[in-house]
């Protein structure tokens, strides 16, 4: 239920502290093929390529702490004939991810403004992360940032999200967590998160209303605390 007015601490749900936000296509769009659409010049082969070469187990071993350019000469000695679309992965990687996702920064901004924990989940290589952090300022105004590629372990296996939970003094049910990922967010929410699949930054804002985190009116809650001017 939507509420129309300001809110206090005691209609917040009292244990919701912390917010966290998986990163490929929630804070920024990620997708191989923002790449790859330049490298190939016909769709079908491309998809091919995705889905028999550069498939989502591959990039798992990259998000896992595979170097990115020990993994490509893996696929090439493989795949020879892919080498051109794979080396181009590895020399280019960062347009896979042309910018941010519209929206969420401002919903982060909004969080922190609130007063909650705001926290990253996200299964991404510490290598190519670095490369996407420089440009995206909101990453820095995170609290705590938590990587399958510096710690070993990916989602949806419950170790990273138990680990999410030891590094920020919470629990399970203190937790909005947004994922793109239908198995992360089923995942999530059978370790008792307040789990929810991420569309856009509107749809979660909406999510949030609902879980009475944040107000209706986007602002009203810091214009209620403002005292008028003399």
């Amino acid at each position: 239920m939507h509420t129309t007015g300001p809110m206090t601490p005691t209609d917040q749900l009292s244990d919701i502290t912390c917010v966290a936000f998986d990163f490929g296509r929630v804070v920024v769009d990620w997708d191989p093929r923002h790449l790859f659409r330049q490298v190939f010049t016909d769709h079908d082969e491309m998809e091919h390529f995705l889905a028999h070469v550069l498939t989502p187990d591959e990039n798992l071993r990259l998000d896992l702490g595979m170097p990115l350019a020990e993994l490509v000469a893996d696929l090439v000695e493989r795949h020879p004939d892919s080498s051109v679309a794979l080396e181009a992965w590895r020399d280019r990687w960062v347009e896979t991810i042309p910018g941010p996702i519209a929206g969420t920064a401002d919903l982060i901004a909004e969080l922190l403004g609130a007063g909650l924990r705001v926290v990253g989940l996200s299964n991404f290589s510490a290598e190519t992360f670095a490369l996407v952090r420089r440009p995206n300022d909101v990453f820095d105004a995170m609290h705590d940032i938590v990587l399958s590629g510096h710690h070993g372990v990916a989602k949806p296996d419950p170790a990273i999200f138990e680990l999410l939970c030891e590094r920020n003094a919470v629990q399970p049910h203190n937790v909005v967590f947004f994922d793109d990922a239908v198995g992360n967010v089923t995942a999530a929410a059978r370790l008792g998160f307040h789990s929810r699949l991420f569309t856009d930054a509107a749809t979660a804002r909406h999510d949030l209303v609902e879980l009475r985190v944040l107000d209706a009116t986007p602002g009203a809650a810091d214009a209620a605390r403002t005292p008028p001017r003399p």
